[in-house]
């Protein structure tokens, strides 16, 4: 596993984000940020740790720092999907939906039907009353991914705010 990878090569840059993985699936939060540090200071221009610990923290509603990790991650890779997204879900918390918009539009721009992108971007346009803006969002979404039932049950209340219930029942 990974600790006997680390044991062989400390410095082991993808025994470090699979031991910091497990971490943050198992809860160590503390122990996943350490990995993933550990990784940015062996490899400063890889995006992966610090998408993750951006991922940490937005979690644990540290806005600000997982602003600044998605940042860094897009200086080192300006197509990081992840960023993108983890920029659009911090911005949104931060109450900026411009630019919450704004990143999941380039999110979409680097890929098309990502499903938590699209849906994300449905949701901020909802709520800021672009309700045609998010019915097509939600449309696109489930087209693309018709196996998802989250799509489907937030189309479903797209319809209802165009008061065309039977669509919703659907």
């Amino acid at each position: 596993g990974f600790g006997e990878a680390l044991a062989r090569d400390a410095r082991h840059v993808p025994a470090l984000l699979g031991r910091g993985n497990s971490r943050q699936m198992l809860g160590d939060d503390v122990g996943a940020i350490a990995d993933y540090e550990a990784v940015t200071a062996i490899d400063p221009q890889e995006a992966v740790p610090y998408v993750n610990r951006g991922t940490i923290r937005y979690l644990r509603s540290e806005f600000s720092q997982a602003e600044r990790d998605y940042d860094a991650a897009l200086e080192r890779n300006e197509t990081c999907i992840e960023a993108w997204i983890g920029t659009g879900l911090v911005r949104w918390k931060l109450e900026d939906p411009t630019g919450a918009v704004r990143a999941l539009d380039r999110a979409l721009q680097l890929a098309p039907d990502e499903l938590k992108a699209l849906l994300k971007r449905a949701e901020i346009k909802r709520r800021c009353g672009d309700k045609p803006g998010a019915h097509a969002d939600f449309e696109r979404a489930v087209k693309a991914h018709p196996e998802s039932a989250e799509a489907l049950v937030r189309r479903g209340y797209s319809w209802m705010d165009k008061e065309r219930y039977a669509e919703g029942l659907a």
